[in-house]
């Protein structure tokens, strides 16, 4: 993108930041050192395309500055994604996924997809005015990976699983999504390009990709989601 940064790209630099500092400040005499190299992996990765925290932003006008609701809610996505690849009974052949299944055990994986399931909740909790958000968040995991199961088995199945929508939820706060014009369509494309980087782009993933990237491009969007658009997709 030329020009001056907009307010959805300086917004994912400190959110970037944030992260960072985060996996930084984790006690290593709790936290076992594989575990914080995949967190690591998974989390600081500057390709990873911040689809979920940037999303909501461009919903509720966020500033530039991401704060640590933010954070966990990215942390919690990433964990959520790596679960339900976790489930599937193939091995992964490329992308971040293999990646990491080359390097660690299953067991160490799914203790840091269940660490970033539930550390997060520990910033949510500290740092927070609003109760509700932990509650909040924790439903919206519990129906994403409910929705998993009516997915069709195997990777390619994971197309047609539409967790961001109930991730975004709990993130605009008494914002009816479903009003949004081009939200269904700009949220698809953000997820599948979030599985691209765990998957890399086999053709059936090019594909639903290259399907609702078109979509997202044709959706009615203005403001924060018209940026949000224009640093994913563009």
């Amino acid at each position: 993108m030329n020009g001056k940064p907009t307010k959805a790209l300086l917004f994912r630099e400190s959110l970037n930041q944030g992260l960072a500092e985060k996996v930084a400040g984790l006690d290593r005499d709790h936290y076992p050192e594989s575990l914080i190299e995949i967190m690591e992996a998974v989390l600081l990765d500057q390709g990873c395309p911040r689809g979920l925290p940037l999303l909501a932003a461009g919903l509720i006008k966020s500033g530039p500055d991401a704060g640590e609701k933010p954070q966990a809610a990215e942390v919690l996505w990433q964990g959520l994604i790596m679960t339900a690849l976790l489930a599937q009974e193939e091995p992964p052949v490329d992308g971040l996924a293999a990646g990491l299944t080359e390097r660690f055990d299953s067991a160490h994986l799914l203790l840091a997809a269940d660490t970033m399931l539930t550390w997060p909740f520990e910033f949510l909790t500290g740092g927070l005015t609003e109760p509700d958000s932990s509650a909040e968040m924790a439903a919206a995991c519990r129906s994403a990976l409910a929705g998993l199961a009516a997915a069709d088995g195997g990777f390619a199945g994971l197309c047609q699983w539409e967790p961001l929508i109930i991730m975004l939820e709990p993130l605009c706060r008494g914002r009816d999504l479903r009003t949004v014009s081009g939200l269904r369509e700009l949220a698809g494309a953000a997820y599948l390009a979030d599985l691209s980087r765990w998957l890399a782009r086999p053709d059936w993933l090019a594909k639903a990709c290259d399907q609702a990237t078109s979509g997202a491009g044709r959706a009615d969007l203005s403001g924060g989601l018209a940026e949000v658009r224009a640093l994913l997709f563009e």
